[in-house]
């Protein structure tokens, strides 16, 4: 079984050097891409407290979050053993939501495929801290895809899947 685990929030947020709205945030808009490629519906983590709409007002609060991580509302729990785990890249790193859901669940010897949105710090730090927090999970390359195309990000993923479905047969090929 496999599951696509997401981090979103709509509202403003920062493109192409300008803040615009969008209804759906840039990670919901590739986690829904990647959902219809695979026929999974994706599973959000959210916060107990919503986010503010703008862009002032997120920024204030992600900065907040870096020493306080916020309570979730139950979300998504750990059945699989390959979960898709996506969120937008906050100062380099994981978001705090993001960091308190893998606290809360247990996702060992769970494969994780990482899939972040950016405006261009890539993945940054994520990995890593994913690793740490999750010492047992098996991290597997990650995808940072540009908040500014994450409404087509489709060929993207499909790059992506292929690219991991041929290091996975690889890997099998060379344990025969």
């Amino acid at each position: 079984m496999v599951q696509i685990i997401y981090f979103s929030i709509p509202g403003e947020t920062w493109h192409s050097g300008e803040i615009i709205v969008q209804i759906a945030g840039n990670t919901q808009m590739v986690a829904e891409q990647l959902g219809q490629l695979l026929n999974i519906a994706p599973e959000p983590i959210q916060p107990k407290v919503a986010y503010p709409k703008d862009y002032a007002g997120i920024t204030q609060r992600a900065t907040a979050e870096q020493s306080k991580w916020p309570k979730l509302q139950p979300g998504p729990t750990v059945h699989s053993e390959l979960i898709y785990l996506g969120f937008p890249n906050w100062f380099g790193d994981v978001p705090p939501s993001v960091k308190s859901w893998l606290q809360q669940n247990d996702v060992r010897p769970t494969k994780l495929r990482v899939f972040v949105t950016h405006e261009g710090s890539g993945l940054g730090h994520a990995l890593t801290s994913i690793q740490a927090l999750a010492p047992q999970a098996i991290i597997e390359p990650g995808l940072a895809i540009r908040g500014g195309r994450a409404n087509q990000a489709q060929l993207a993923l499909q790059h992506w899947l292929l690219a991991l479905e041929i290091k996975t047969k690889e890997k099998n090929d060379d344990r025969r």
